[in-house]
């Protein structure tokens, strides 16, 4: 029946649904199903890793330290590229003491605009333009980086920002030895 090869081509397969019509169905049917439930899994899994990365940018923007703690693993690394690797901050403890001296928590208001987001698998790459207000001048800094996300939580997180505009900036505004990171 059919062309001549055709079985050859299907397979083991060809046959059987020659035979049983209505098995086909119900393998169709399966598979139909097994894939619409992969589908869906992996729409969730990809819902879940962005939705951890805006409540985390979110949560700074709110200046609120212990939602970001939560939303980070325990393991968490963070690089942030200006600065030396020496200050690659590694674990959620250390995390919690750097970001206790951040801006986006000691600063007087503190924005995260979300420029860009793109998303493959379980990075999410992010352009920002992150805004702190620090004696009532608005600090902004451009930045692009990308953030890893695993069982919800921030496993690994990257930025990339232009630290010269920044100091001719903050130097313009508040003198040379201005910091952002407050001393404790």
């Amino acid at each position: 029946a059919g062309r001549p090869g055709a079985r050859a081509r299907l397979g083991r397969a060809g046959p059987a649904m020659e035979r049983r019509p209505a098995a086909a169905g119900v393998a169709v049917a399966v598979a139909t199903a097994g894939a619409a439930a992969w589908l869906v899994g992996r729409w969730m899994r990809w819902r879940s890793v962005r939705s951890t990365v805006v409540a985390f940018l979110e949560a700074q923007s709110q200046r609120d330290l212990a939602a970001m703690c939560e939303l980070v693993a325990d393991d968490v690394v963070y690089i942030n590229e200006p600065l030396p690797p020496e200050r690659t901050i590694r674990g959620r403890e250390e995390f919690r003491r750097a970001f206790a001296k951040s801006p986006c928590i000691t600063g007087e208001e503190a924005e995260l605009r979300v420029l860009q987001l793109a998303q493959n698998g379980d990075t999410v790459f992010v352009e920002r333009l992150d805004g702190f207000k620090v004696e009532g001048v608005w600090v902004r800094i451009p930045i692009c980086g990308y953030l890893v996300v695993r069982a919800g939580k921030v496993v690994f997180w990257k930025d990339y920002w232009d630290y010269a505009k920044y100091k001719a900036f903050t130097t313009a505004s508040f003198g040379p030895a201005f910091s952002l990171l407050k001393k404790q």
